[in-house]
């Protein structure tokens, strides 16, 4: 069998979903902070200051549930924190329209095949523009791009504003 490096794949993936996998993570499992009550982050900013401080994402909160009324993709039943408990969680807030999100998909089910079941990753999309909120439209897009993940159509940004997401689309 064939070896492949997967460093450069973990480094761009930890790189593009790291906060998002901590918080999520941490946050299904025991609700106890990893390194204490007052856990912080690093940057590459915090490096040039070490005075900065900024609060971790990682064990302080429980992740906020998904909210009802969703439609999910590639699954059953919409997804609960309590499905997700003990799993590395990692969320992708992506749009149809976005070719940077389409770019990643593939690095999405790389890690998927190298961590198996230990790693549930979680598609949100949060369309841009109008026509990408409707069902259909999601649909269409994961048939296109392959994505066998489940996908929650997150139209209203209700989980994108929950997750504290900042980004270009809202």
């Amino acid at each position: 069998m064939k070896s492949v490096n997967t460093k450069p794949l973990l480094r761009v993936a930890g790189m593009l979903a790291l906060p998002l996998v901590l918080l999520a993570a941490s946050a299904c499992g025991d609700s106890a902070p990893a390194q204490g009550e007052n856990a912080t982050a690093t940057t590459s900013s915090d490096k040039e200051d070490p005075t900065t401080e900024r609060e971790s994402l990682a064990g302080t909160e429980p992740a906020p549930e998904f909210p009802d009324g969703r439609a999910w993709f590639n699954v059953s039943d919409p997804l609960t924190m309590p499905d997700l408990r003990g799993k590395m969680v990692m969320l992708d807030f992506w749009t149809a329209g976005c070719i940077n999100c389409q770019h990643i998909i593939p690095d999405l089910h790389r890690l998927e095949e190298e961590f198996g079941n230990r790693l549930v990753v979680i598609g949100v999309h949060s369309g841009k523009y109008e026509e990408e909120h409707e069902d259909d439209a999601v649909r269409e897009a994961i048939e296109r791009f392959g994505v066998a993940y489940p996908v929650v159509n997150d139209a209203d940004f209700a989980i994108w504003h929950n997750y504290g997401v900042r980004g270009p689309i809202r």
